[in-house]
């Protein structure tokens, strides 16, 4: 729920994160960057059900492939 805490546990440790924006609710979206020497890497989604502590429903696409899009649940 936290875009501060995300940041620290997205991954790989080789990248660095930096969130876009992050609008953590039913209907609410988010965007985030990876970057590895000289390499950005795109992810954005739609929370789709939020429960904090109990579920988060959100699709997840990344932007070098954005006709694969994934439900998570």
């Amino acid at each position: 729920a936290d875009p501060a805490l995300f940041v620290q546990w997205i991954g790989p440790k080789s990248l660095t994160t930096e969130v876009d924006y992050w609008d953590f609710r039913r209907g609410g979206a988010w965007r985030y960057v990876a970057r590895r020497a000289g390499e950005e890497f795109g992810f954005f989604g739609c929370f789709h059900d939020v429960q904090p502590g109990e579920l988060i429903v959100q699709t997840f696409t990344y932007e070098g492939f954005p006709e694969g899009v994934a439900l998570e649940r």
